[in-house]
């Protein structure tokens, strides 16, 4: 059960953060010993993902000018940004997919004891159980693994009275405690507004939630006085009784059933434990990526630069030589000899400039030709060239070294985390390699699924018991959940060379039609008539995997060797012909029943024989079978 005791030493900081130092009447700390390092966790994928100038990033590049420092903060643009996005979308499958499914026992239950309604109700954050766990369960596992998603009961004034309750998620940071099943101190994302009583203004106050495996805790600052940092809190079981003797005071913690704690966290990756694991520090699903993610940004934002000094063209100009009157410095120094002082004047021919004025009215610099140097071998005049003059490009060669640089680390930052399906970059790999970072990602997706449908259950079963477990509990309606065991996370172009790759070199007919089937699921979709019809011919069709050619062959074998008058030959000959019309007769059936996708399979087979006799007048004859090609 809660101590008073304990809860009054978090409510002494006046509504503060305590200290790491602190403990409580137990010896534990009063803050998770985890806590800071929880915090930089949230601050580096923030940073890497974040629209504003990472820290990482304000570096002094060697011989760097603050006008270019300033440059590449005013152009930065977040170039990693659509990587978590579509993660979090790869993610976000899990609660949408066919294998996802929530299993409520087939139970009549009352209308007031009714555990299904009460969790799809809009009673958790104005949505129901499942969309309140799922929606920001996605973000939290790639942004703060460790937030948390807890059912706070709201104390009762009688038993009799049926029991509230509010849900919420809690980012990290408002986790100022969270010793794993044991205790808990939750800061609320909402505040309670109160009266400053030294100011005499409105400030918010702060909700604390504080648990245990038994009971809970609710504190809300009613009051505050800025001047003796002091407050006055509303403490859910804490009483102040007038009696003979005085004013006495008592706590009895209520109790919310839930034989733990009602809360899960986010994430399910461990990166630190402390104690023996007494206290866990959960890993975003991003942090193996987040290395490579910081070293693109670094080589986008250099490109920049590059961009910058190397591919613009750049202007040469003749440089004049210095004036020999006054030798460049513009000036010339004159002594009087009677009175035997120095003054100084403009030079009369460089007009102060300092060189020769090699230039006309229109800015056009005129250049005389190069004196002779020496003779070559024929005894023929060597002169200096000309020096250059205009615009030289830069070479951009160092462009495409940066760009290549960032597409390489971008691409391993996928393929850490198994998500290089999504890198729309084309990076050589062989077939082998694809279907592995396939298949790692895939597991990826099952494990977080499985991880966070047991965390949703543990939700469902703390409702049952914060709600019900005073009458008695509804233990037999809680659901199961079921979650995906796999995932298609190929492309339909991987797909597609899955299926070629089939049919060029053979395979079985069932693994070629496991392939075109999957193939037309991606493509068409699985409500589609083209995958219905072709799902459906498995079922019906016993010659589905013969081609065109292969049924007229069959069909000759049984006018040559089959007794033609016999029902044997009339069924054999009706089924060939039902293959080699299939796709005819199910738009025929289509056309002509509504509900023909809604029939059972048996129904539907009666409805395409019935179609298929229509279009039958086969000879029994004793004509000559003449072979042709065809």
């Amino acid at each position: 059960m809660l101590k008073y005791e304990d809860i009054k030493r978090y409510l002494d900081g006046n509504g503060a953060l305590p200290s790491t130092l602190k403990t409580l009447t137990d010896g534990n700390a009063m803050l998770h010993p985890l806590r800071s390092d929880i915090a930089n966790q949230v601050a580096e994928i923030n940073s890497v993902f974040g629209a504003g100038y990472p820290a990482f990033m304000e570096l002094n590049r060697p011989q760097e000018r603050a006008a270019h420092k300033k440059y590449r903060k005013d152009i930065f643009k977040n170039t990693v940004q659509p990587l978590a996005s579509r993660v979090a979308n790869q993610y976000s499958q899990i609660s949408v997919v066919e294998d996802y499914e929530i299993e409520w026992p087939a139970i009549e239950a009352d209308a007031k004891r009714n555990l299904k309604a009460l969790c799809e109700s809009k009673l958790f954050a104005g949505d129901e159980l499942e969309d309140f766990f799922w929606a920001k369960w996605t973000h939290n596992i790639l942004f703060d693994p460790n937030a948390v998603a807890c059912i706070i009961p709201i104390p009762t004034q009688s038993q009799t009275e049926t029991q509230q309750f509010k849900a919420m998620w809690i980012r990290s940071a408002n986790v100022w405690q969270h010793r794993k099943n044991e205790f808990a101190v939750l800061k609320s994302e909402e505040t309670n507004p109160i009266q400053d009583i030294y100011t005499k203004t409105s400030v918010p106050g702060i909700i604390l939630y504080f648990f245990d495996q038994e009971s809970y805790v609710i504190a809300k600052q009613i009051s505050i006085n800025s001047q003796s940092m002091t407050s006055v809190w509303d403490v859910s079981g804490f009483q102040q009784l007038a009696t003979d003797e005085g004013i006495i005071s008592t706590f009895s913690a209520p109790l919310h059933q839930c034989e733990g704690l009602p809360i899960v966290t986010a994430g399910y990756l461990i990166e630190k434990v402390s104690e023996g694991g007494k206290y866990e520090m959960l890993s975003s699903i991003l942090t193996p990526a987040l290395p490579h993610l910081k070293k693109a940004l670094q080589r986008d934002e250099d490109g920049e630069i590059i961009a910058l000094h190397h591919s613009v063209p750049r202007e040469w100009e003749y440089a004049p030589k210095k004036c020999g009157t006054c030798q460049g410095t513009g000036k010339i120094v004159e002594y009087d000899k009677e009175t035997d002082e120095a003054t100084e004047h403009t030079c009369p021919d460089c007009k102060g400039v300092g060189v020769r004025d090699v230039r006309n009215g229109l800015g056009v610099y005129q250049l005389s030709p190069p004196t002779m140097e020496s003779y070559d071998d024929q005894m023929r005049v060597v002169s200096l060239p000309t020096p250059p003059m205009g615009r030289i490009d830069g070479d951009t060669n160092g462009m495409e070294a940066f760009q290549a640089a960032f597409d390489k680390q971008l691409t391993l930052a996928y393929r850490v985390l198994g998500m290089e399906h999504l890198n729309q970059v084309p990076v050589a790999q062989s077939g082998i390699a694809k279907a592995y970072d396939s298949r790692e990602g895939e597991m990826n997706l099952v494990v977080a699924g499985k991880h966070g449908g047991e965390k949703l259950e543990w939700l469902f079963h703390s409702i049952e018991r914060i709600v019900f477990a005073a009458s008695g509990g509804v233990r037999e309606q809680l659901p199961q959940i079921r979650t995906p065991k796999r995932f298609d996370i190929e492309g339909v172009e991987t797909l597609s060379k899955r299926l070629q790759d089939a049919i060029k070199n053979g395979f079985s007919a069932e693994v070629i039609f496991t392939l075109q089937l999957k193939y037309l699921e991606v493509v068409a979709g699985k409500d589609s008539d083209e995958y219905r019809m072709y799902q459906l011919r498995k079922k019906i069709d016993p010659y589905w995997s013969l081609d065109f050619e292969a049924l007229n062959f069959e069909q000759t074998q049984c006018f040559q060797f089959m007794d033609r008058q016999s029902e044997a030959f009339q069924r054999k000959n009706a089924l060939i012909e039902l293959s080699k019309n299939f796709e005819m007769l199910v738009q025929d059936a289509l056309a002509t029943t509504p509900n023909f996708w809604q029939l059972d399979t048996i129904s539907k087979r009666a409805i395409l024989v019935e179609i298929n006799s229509q279009y039958m007048a086969l000879r029994t004859d004793n004509f000559e079978i003449l072979p042709v090609s065809m």
